[in-house]
């Protein structure tokens, strides 16, 4: 409970306009790993629901794998429980807006453990599944049989932060996701301190990852760093379909 009175106390001091008492989950994102790939527009536009539009940087687009370990994952009032609330994930996102709001939006998302998988996507309403996730040090695989999909990574985290450059936070610092069902738009806001970054040097990769004609690889990757993590309040979400 310390971690999130010491956040709501950062809330108050921050430009963020969230009404502090309604937040409703806490979690964290533990020992982050962030690769970064440039997608043409006319290929990704085709993973976008109507009513977002894609965010772009200098003109170019981006797709996120973010690969991570859940920790501490409970609502409001209640309390964490190990083997639920502490998983690995992967999401992959993209980066879009919707009035004035720029956030991410997820392609995909796995969890590590299926009760873990489950219990998320009822409270969250976000469409987690399940993968075979395993992580030892400076490696984390993945393999989602349903809908075959792989990664298996080898890498080394350099020592020392690094000072983020300006694609470095277009990309990080996102405080919100929208998601999409039945033609409505939803918007979920988050709030974390600012991510403290190292760089990271990838020794070997296997990927397997295509959505529609959008395909992650070697070939498209563009940036790669790492994070010890953040902590993580989230509120409520927000119809926008309005």
């Amino acid at each position: 409970m310390k971690k999130v009175i010491r956040l709501l106390s950062e809330l108050k001091d921050s430009n963020h306009d969230l009404i502090s008492e309604k937040w409703n989950y806490y979690q964290e994102w533990n020992d982050s790993v962030f690769l970064h790939f440039e997608i043409p527009y006319d290929l990704l536009i085709d993973l976008i629901p109507l009513g977002l539009e894609l965010d772009c940087f200098n003109e170019k687009c981006y797709v996120s794998l973010v690969a991570f370990t859940m920790n501490e994952l409970f609502p409001k009032n209640l309390f964490p429980i190990d083997y639920i609330s502490n998983f690995h994930e992967i999401n992959i996102r993209t980066y879009v807006k919707k009035d004035h709001k720029h956030g991410v939006y997820f392609i995909n998302i796995e969890a590590e453990k299926t009760l873990s998988s489950f219990i998320a996507k009822i409270l969250s309403r976000l469409p987690y599944e399940a993968s075979e996730i395993t992580r030892k040090s400076n490696n984390y695989r993945s393999l989602n049989h349903k809908k075959k999909l792989e990664i298996d990574i080898d890498y080394n985290i350099q020592d020392g932060v690094v000072e983020k450059s300006d694609l470095d936070i277009w990309l990080l610092e996102r405080y919100c996701l929208f998601y999409v069902k039945n033609f409505k738009i939803f918007r979920y806001d988050i709030y974390h301190k600012p991510w403290s970054i190292q760089a990271l040097e990838l020794i070997r990769m296997k990927i397997k990852y295509r959505f529609g004609n959008v395909i992650l690889s070697s070939d498209n990757l563009v940036s790669l760093h790492y994070s010890k993590g953040v902590d993580v309040l989230s509120w409520p979400r927000v119809n926008m379909s309005f």
